[in-house]
C-alpha cells in the first residue's frame, strides 16, 4: 500500500420510520478525478442515533467525503 493515506471517519446519523419515508444515506469520496461511494443505507435503525466508522483509502489528499441524502416522495 505504498503512497495509500489512511483515514477514519466516525459519523453519527439517525435513519427512522416506515420504508417508504427513509430514503437512502450515502457517503461518497472524490479525490482528484475519482468518486466511489464507500457505505450506504437505506435501513431503519430504530428511534435513536446510530455510530459508524469508515476506513478511507485514498491516493491523493486532500480529498472530499460527501454525505448525500435521497428522500422518498409521497403522491398525495
Amino acid at each position: 500500500m505504498i503512497g495509500l493515506k489512511l483515514s477514519c471517519l466516525k459519523f453519527y446519523f439517525h435513519s427512522y420510520g416506515e420504508a417508504i419515508h427513509i430514503g437512502q444515506l450515502q457517503l461518497i469520496v472524490r479525490s482528484k478525478n475519482k468518486e466511489m461511494t464507500i457505505w450506504r443505507t437505506t435501513q431503519n435503525y430504530g428511534d435513536r442515533w446510530v455510530s459508524k466508522e469508515v476506513t478511507l483509502i485514498s491516493e491523493q489528499h486532500p480529498f472530499m467525503v460527501n454525505c448525500s441524502l435521497s428522500l422518498c416522495c409521497l403522491n398525495y
